[in-house]
């Protein structure tokens, strides 16, 4: 999201809109909004167990 906006919304509606987006195909590169995903995961202390992919 722009300027850090994605701070500004909840870690659940980020969570449903990635599964929305993914499942829609609409990511341009999976891999990597899978890591950042992830990263946005780990700091609220989440870590990731597997491949998403």
């Amino acid at each position: 999201m722009v300027a850090g906006m994605e701070r500004a919304r909840s870690l659940t509606h980020l969570a449903q809109l990635f599964v929305l987006v993914d499942q829609a195909q609409l990511l341009v590169d999976p891999e990597l909004a899978s890591t950042r995903m992830g990263d946005i995961l780990l700091q609220a202390g989440i870590e990731q167990e597997g491949d998403i992919f």
